[in-house]
């Protein structure tokens, strides 16, 4: 509990790394590496947690089909619910129109978070360069909307066992869990070791599925 502590800072620190807290906060980028490299093969379905460009990059960079269907899991309704938005409203073109769009929808200010040391536009900048410059980043964009996508309130650490049914059983799946079983947050509230034999379970689970596992 954040409360029983009497140093302020020590109460704002654990406030921000509360587990129910982060469910309000929304990762507008990654803090995990852009410079990755993946399977150059078509995917059938991507599976991920709502958060930053990464998805984004994991489908230009594997490639996708007509009937890709990208699945979001978050353990953060408000993740969802902006991922959905985007999808449904934002042109890709200016990243400030995405976040006061989004926050004018849903009635109140977002904490919006992004890699440090940066603005909003220094952070979408560096991420289209990644597309590989502006034009590439819209053609994108505008074909991934296409996709089928869906959107589902999970907590990987807590419902693990529901991930195994969001995979296709034939064709290829990506499932990017970035660091869910690594967080300040879970580690406070879990435990490390918790998280350590959920994410065992995980692999486990999926030892007969056709899909590739992105996550630290």
């Amino acid at each position: 509990d954040p409360e029983k502590f009497d140093n302020p800072e020590q109460k704002r620190f654990f406030r921000n790394i509360d587990y129910e807290n982060s469910k309000e906060k929304i990762f507008l980028f990654n803090t995990d590496r852009m410079d990755f490299k993946t399977t150059l093969v078509n995917l059938n379905c991507f599976v991920g947690v709502a958060a930053g460009f990464r998805p984004l990059l994991i489908l230009k960079r594997c490639g996708f089909y007509e009937d890709t269907v990208v699945k979001y899991i978050d353990y953060s309704s408000v993740s969802l619910k902006f991922r959905k938005w985007i999808v449904e409203n934002w042109d890709g073109r200016n990243i400030e129109e995405a976040t006061n769009g989004f926050s004018r929808f849903i009635g109140r200010e977002i904490y919006w978070l992004k890699s440090a040391h940066d603005t909003f536009d220094g952070n979408y900048q560096k991420m289209i360069q990644e597309f590989g410059g502006y034009d590439s980043w819209i053609n994108f964009w505008n074909e991934y909307r296409k996709l089928k996508h869906e959107y589902h309130e999970i907590d990987i650490v807590q419902d693990t066992p529901k991930i195994k049914s969001l995979l296709e059983p034939a064709g290829l799946n990506y499932l990017y869990f970035s660091n869910c079983f690594n967080t300040e947050a879970g580690l406070v509230k879990w435990g490390k070791t918790k998280l350590k034999n959920q994410l065992k379970f995980l692999l486990t689970d999926l030892k007969d599925i056709p899909v590739i596992v992105d996550g630290s």
